[in-house]
């Protein structure tokens, strides 16, 4: 697996890198595009080349899992097809590297000057029986999964605002607001939050005071009634679509709202995303290089099939993919479907879990009945992926 830096000095790289990528996965389409639950109904055994069904109908589950992991073909009397040997290892040779970055120190760009070069910056431990390095106060309503991730992130967001110079966050598509109440009450930003949904707003609020009163507590009792500091503020909270019709003016607006920023000098602030579902992530990288204020860009984006293929309407140049000009200059060989663009959601080492599972099922046979009794039912749900 490749680590990828994108930046000025390695421009030529990242081009090769995403030429090489569009050329391996178009050659493999039609395999990208091929739902397991329609395995019967599209009769997709029948479309692997005869050398690859010889093959593959002979090995144990296990050993395909070994395969994909390693890159390495199990050991066996038959000669594997070449273009079967060399899909996993070329595939892992082409993925990005996915494993968690040991220490904060190891993104020299990302720490402040006087944090550089610092390794005992570490990340906050993650217990999976209950988050130790978080309190009540934010743990509270917070899934184990969004709870790794808030405190994560809140880190990144942290060093990314002093490195800045800023103080103030713009948390886009903030839902309930959890990783907003996590910066502005522990790590004492300013935040404003900008979600669609009005009903988050509203619980986001009550959890806001929930927090700050369970925060105040806290401290009332570690300091024994004395006098504390209490300058910390709750987020702000905007309702508003962000789309990739949103103009760095309307950003700023939401800003003023939030903050009135020209009673309170506020010049710039970072834009925070987390979850930035399909056409949100693009969007927010439009604003942040658009808009002089915004001053940093965390965004980790998701469900990426729902992501706006077509220029949007009235507008010449934006579209959600490819922003970039050179993958858009590969034309067909760039091209990703929806069924591409959903297998890019999911975590490879479920799967390969699964295959060694001795209890492994598989849903394609229920599939099949169900579309045998209703045709225009096939992939229904297909689209609900969850973030």
């Amino acid at each position: 697996m490749c680590p990828l830096v994108c930046d000025a000095a390695h421009v030529s790289d990242v081009r090769k890198y995403a030429t090489l990528l569009g050329t391996f996965l178009s050659q493999y389409s039609w395999l990208n595009d091929a739902y397991v639950l329609d395995y019967f109904v599209e009769k997709q055994w029948h479309k692997l080349p005869p050398s690859w069904q010889e093959t593959l109908s002979a090995i144990d589950l296990s050993d395909l899992s070994n395969w994909l992991e390693t890159g390495l073909p199990a050991q066996s009397r038959s000669v594997w097809p070449l273009s079967l040997m060399c899909l996993a290892p070329v595939a892992r040779q082409l993925a990005l590297n996915r494993c968690p970055i040991a220490y904060p120190a190891d993104i020299p760009l990302l720490l402040p000057d006087d944090l550089a070069g610092g390794k005992d910056l570490q990340w906050p431990v993650f217990h999976r029986c209950g988050n130790r390095n978080l309190t009540h106060a934010f743990r509270k309503h917070v899934k184990l999964k969004k709870q790794h991730e808030i405190i994560r992130l809140a880190m990144v967001v942290e060093l990314l605002a002093k490195k800045c110079n800023c103080s103030h966050v713009l948390d886009v598509g903030s839902g309930q607001g959890h990783l907003a109440r996590l910066l502005a009450l522990d790590k004492k930003l300013r935040v404003a939050t900008v979600d669609l949904v009005g009903s988050h707003l509203t619980s986001a609020q009550r959890f806001d005071n929930q927090a700050a009163l369970h925060v105040q507590k806290k401290k009332t009792m570690e300091t024994e009634g004395e006098a504390t500091d209490s300058s910390c503020h709750l987020p702000q909270h905007v309702e508003l679509e962000i789309s990739m019709a949103t103009t760095p003016a309307e950003l700023e607006q939401v800003a003023d709202k939030a903050w009135g920023r020209a009673k309170s000098g506020v010049e710039n602030f970072v834009l925070v995303g987390l979850h930035t579902c399909g056409n949100l992530g693009p969007s927010m990288i439009q604003l942040f290089a658009d808009s002089p204020a915004a001053r940093g860009l965390v965004s980790v984006g998701c469900c990426y099939m729902k992501l706006n293929e077509g220029r949007c309407e009235g507008m010449e140049r934006k579209m959600a993919y490819p922003m970039s000009s050179h993958v858009c200059a590969l034309g067909k060989v760039a091209a990703l479907s929806y069924q591409a663009r959903e297998v890019a959601c999911h975590a490879f080492e479920v799967y390969t879990r699964k295959l060694k599972d001795p209890l492994l099922s598989s849903p394609a046979g229920e599939t099949d009945c169900g579309s045998l009794r209703r045709p225009e039912a096939l992939r229904l749900g297909i689209s609900q992926a969850r973030c």
